[in-house]
């Protein structure tokens, strides 16, 4: 019986210190965007205990009447923040030809973005580039992801950013870019700082390894720029002599040609016994190829990846790879739609998401 009655009790108080925020919501003395008590803070005011402080937060939670936005803490909503978000990706996307890769980044990048701010933003609804571009205006008022991707023309010469494109999409409206890259000033964004990565990696071999080499894609390229230069400056950081002769860019849907590259390579006067891979495919070729040749990894040669695809923990040795940290681009870019979505965010700005350094037994 006495249980029953605490039981009762409690549950009244927290309701009763709920009713009160929400007429406080309703009367806007705290209006959208306005910092929120703490647990502490709120269990103060109202002379309750945290735990039933906390079943408060739990439930304006729930009702999206509050949500937690980083280190700013819990931000006053006043309505739910459910929100239709749309997602404008490259049309490849949305054809047969769609490679598996696209769907790793970008599922990785969505799982972030859905969890960020509290699930304001579960609702994606994507939509492909000639789409957006034919009907732009309908986009002037939404809520609205672009893949960095989406800026760029492919032909046989590389990658090559459409800055008419970049304009008009930042001229008629205010997306968060997801996947950036240097190029796109003036729109908002969220880039992977691949320069940090690869100086990451060339720091973690430096210690065992004098002739660290490099093997990419198209420098052209806006993602492998960022690696090559990331590359060079972890040298010169570490005083390591830099050769461009252990440089090898390759097509890396062309295996046999890789395989030469590294034949070349490794057959070299002086051949080098780190080699870092512009990503996990071609880390994974070089493991198939350091197979054939008799060389024990990481006796012989250390290699490294870039991207942390699933396959880089399977294989033997299993590799030692970047993750680019997408669910927490995701959450970021999140949490920068909110502030736009409440006037809090004015100006573009860019996030660089450091990608994390995954040692395994490959180095």
């Amino acid at each position: 019986m006495i249980l029953a009655s605490a039981g009762q009790e409690c549950r009244t108080k927290w309701e009763f210190v709920l009713n009160r925020i929400l007429v406080d919501i309703d009367k806007e003395r705290f209006a959208p965007g306005d910092r929120f008590y703490t647990v502490r803070e709120l269990a103060g005011k109202y002379g309750v205990s945290i735990i039933t402080a906390q079943r408060v937060f739990q439930e304006l939670s729930a009702r999206r009447m509050i949500v937690t936005n980083g280190r700013a803490g819990s931000i006053v909503v006043g309505e739910s923040a459910a929100q239709t978000v749309y997602l404008c990706l490259r049309d490849e996307h949305f054809s047969d030809a769609m490679h598996l890769g696209r769907f790793r980044t970008i599922d990785g990048f969505l799982s972030g973005f859905r969890l960020g701010v509290d699930g304001a933003f579960a609702d994606v609804k994507p939509i492909s580039l000639n789409f957006l571009t034919r009907n732009i205006e309908v986009f002037r008022d939404q809520a609205l992801l672009i893949c960095g991707s989406a800026f760029l023309n492919v032909s046989a010469e590389g990658p090559v950013i459409d800055h008419g494109r970049v304009d008009a999409i930042r001229e008629a409206l205010n997306p968060i870019v997801f996947f950036g890259y240097r190029g796109l000033e003036g729109l908002t964004q969220v880039n992977g700082d691949h320069e940090a990565g690869m100086r990451q990696v060339v720091a973690h071999l430096a210690g065992r390894h004098e002739r660290i080499g490099l093997l990419t894609g198209d420098p052209r390229s806006v993602w492998y720029r960022s690696r090559l230069q990331g590359y060079v400056d972890g040298m010169l950081d570490h005083g390591l002599r830099f050769q461009p002769e252990w440089i090898r860019i390759t097509d890396v849907n062309d295996k046999a040609a890789t395989f030469q590259a590294l034949d070349a390579l490794f057959d070299g006067p002086e051949r080098p016994t780190a080699l870092v891979c512009g990503n996990d495919q071609r880390a994974l070729q070089v493991l198939e190829f350091a197979a054939k040749r008799g060389l024990s990894v990481p006796d012989n040669l250390a290699v490294t990846g870039f991207d942390n695809v699933p396959e880089a923990a399977l294989c033997r040795p299993a590799l030692t790879t970047l993750d680019g940290q997408d669910a927490v681009a995701g959450r970021r870019a999140a949490e920068l739609l909110w502030k736009r979505s409440r006037g809090l965010l004015k100006a573009p700005v860019t996030l660089r998401i450091e990608p994390k350094l995954i040692v395994r037994e490959s180095t």
